[in-house]
């Protein structure tokens, strides 16, 4: 169980360990917007006008990213292409093509609803396509898998918790996950809260609910 084991591990050293000032300072800027998706939407707007205006262009001939620190320069860099239709979103339910055979929650994903809606849209279309009848509760937060993979235990859980809470109430048969580093997250809840008498079987039993769209399409069987 070595994934187990040195997440335990990073968070006892982020528990001990002083970090510099500067990396506390980015992490803090982390933490605050990219779990949430309206925070995230309002910080791509200016992006999308650097992109599309032609300055990204500029400024990378310039070579004036070698001036900022190493960490914003590392995300200008990785930054993808900001879609025009920021602020579009995808219904709370939504009816199957065919007969229906499957009531599916989909996590709508933080990161994965402002810059690759696209691939919301394509999943949508496929489970649709498959005879599963979705829900996306638009009440649903972050998954908690930066704090995870950040070492925050608390804070994870407390993510961990909403989100249990929320596809609890939708009432669904299965979760379907279309971003590899939120469902490994999602299908290990019953570890991050195996201490919580409260939240522990809770959290086993929502995770054992959780799929990534693949294992869906597998496990359905063909339609007649």
């Amino acid at each position: 169980k070595y994934d187990k084991l040195i997440e335990d591990t990073r968070a006892q050293v982020e528990r001990n360990i002083p970090r510099a000032t500067s990396d506390v300072l980015f992490r803090k800027m982390l933490f605050a917007t990219f779990p949430y998706a309206n925070r995230l939407r309002l910080l791509a707007l200016p992006l999308l006008l650097y992109q599309r205006s032609g300055l990204q262009k500029l400024v990378r001939a310039s070579g004036l990213l070698r001036l900022i620190p190493k960490q914003l320069s590392a995300m200008e860099h990785l930054l993808p292409r900001v879609p025009a239709a920021l602020f579009r979103k995808l219904p709370a339910h939504i009816e199957p093509n065919a007969k229906a055979r499957l009531r599916v929650g989909m996590l709508a994903g933080c990161v994965q609803q402002v810059f690759f809606q696209h691939v919301n849209e394509a999943t949508v279309r496929v489970l649709r396509a498959e005879g599963c009848e979705i829900f996306i509760p638009p009440w649903q937060q972050y998954c908690g898998a930066l704090m995870v993979h950040s070492f925050l235990e608390d804070d994870a859980a407390n993510f961990a918790r909403r989100m249990i809470a929320t596809f609890e109430a939708a009432n669904v048969d299965v979760i379907v996950i279309n971003a590899a580093g939120c469902g490994s997250t999602m299908k290990e809840y019953g570890h991050l809260l195996r201490y919580d008498p409260a939240w522990a079987a809770r959290a086993v039993s929502f995770s054992a609910k959780c799929k990534d769209i693949s294992e869906i399409l597998c496990e359905l069987p063909p339609q007649s």
